[in-house]
């Protein structure tokens, strides 16, 4: 891996550890609690926190997270807001009824031709 990915894999890491910490606060809970609703030892949970001696959540720590602070993972890990969510769902749905009379229109087409 080149440089500048590893500043940007550790630049994204701190940014997902942040919002951890502050999902973790918004949600009325220190670190002793979300330790132990993980079954971690406090300093595993308070170093992973923190990015202290490289330790970083797993992925599957980021799930029981994301679930206990009642988020859903893409929020957590990527920050996607769910407003954010709704505009890709409703871009997808206009993208996709766009496809489906595209090929209503080839359907037609291609009716027309077979009967000539």
């Amino acid at each position: 891996m080149n440089r500048s990915a590893v500043n940007w894999v550790q630049q994204d890491l701190s940014t997902i550890r942040d919002r951890i910490k502050r999902s973790r606060k918004k949600a009325g809970m220190n670190q002793h609690d979300m330790a132990d609703a993980l079954g971690m030892a406090y300093r595993t949970y308070s170093e992973k926190e923190r990015g202290a001696n490289h330790k970083d959540f797993y992925l599957h720590e980021l799930l029981k997270l994301a679930e206990i602070l009642k988020l859903r993972p893409s929020a957590l890990i990527a920050g996607e807001s769910a407003n954010q969510v709704v505009d890709s769902i409703k871009l997808i749905a206009a993208a996709n009824a766009e496809i489906n009379g595209a090929l209503l229109k080839l359907q037609e087409k291609a009716r027309f031709y077979e009967k000539q």
